[in-house]
């Protein structure tokens, strides 16, 4: 199942993240990529330090 993860897009990978896990984080990723790139919000570095560090 591992393997197969890796083969996904980013879309499908945070599509199945937000499926089987309760992050808000791997939600707000997934509509940002669904974003057009004009429309896109900017995700600051320290913003994902931030969040990977509650992890």
């Amino acid at each position: 199942a591992f393997r197969v993860l890796l083969s996904l897009s980013g879309a499908q990978l945070y599509r199945f993240l937000v499926r089987r896990t309760g992050s808000s984080f791997n939600a707000v990723i997934l509509k940002r990529l669904f974003m057009s790139k004009t429309n896109r919000p900017p995700l600051s570095l320290r913003r994902l330090i931030r969040f990977m560090e509650r992890k």
